[in-house]
C-alpha cells in the first residue's frame, strides 16, 4: 500500500512539472516586422495556445493587413501562418519564444520578401 502510495505520487509530481513547465504565449504581444525594402511596420498578435496549436489574430497598419493566423510551438520554436481576411496576404514565420515566455524573435517571408520581427508579450 505504501509503495503504491509513493508510485501515485511520483506520477502525480511529473505530470504536474510537466504541465506547468510548457511554454504558454496566451496572450497579446506587439512589436515590429522589418523588410528591406518596406522598412519598419508595428505588428499586433494575439495568440490563443492550446497544448502545441495556436491560433489567432495579427494586424499591421503599415502594411494595412489584418488578418488570422494559426501555427504550432515546440519548446521554444514556432511556426505561424499569416492570411488576411481579403486573402490578398499571407506569411509565414519561424522564430524562437525567450525563455521566460515574454519576447520572441525571428524571420518570415510572404509576397514582399524575407523580414525579421521582434515581439514582446503586453498582456
Amino acid at each position: 500500500m505504501k509503495k503504491t502510495v509513493l508510485i501515485l505520487l511520483f506520477i502525480f509530481i511529473s505530470a504536474s512539472c510537466s504541465l506547468f513547465g510548457r511554454l504558454n504565449i496566451t496572450g497579446h504581444w506587439e512589436g515590429t516586422a522589418t523588410n528591406s525594402s518596406s522598412g519598419t511596420a508595428q505588428l499586433h498578435m494575439t495568440f490563443v495556445q492550446i497544448n502545441n496549436d495556436l491560433s489567432g489574430t495579427f494586424s499591421s497598419v503599415l502594411a494595412r493587413n489584418a488578418g488570422d493566423l494559426l501555427g504550432t510551438i515546440s519548446g521554444h520554436s514556432i511556426h505561424v501562418t499569416l492570411e488576411s481576411g481579403n486573402h490578398d496576404y499571407s506569411a509565414t514565420m519561424n522564430g524562437t519564444v525567450a525563455s521566460g515566455g515574454e519576447q520572441m524573435s525571428g524571420s518570415g517571408n510572404d509576397q514582399y520578401g524575407s523580414f525579421t520581427f521582434q515581439l514582446r508579450k503586453v498582456s
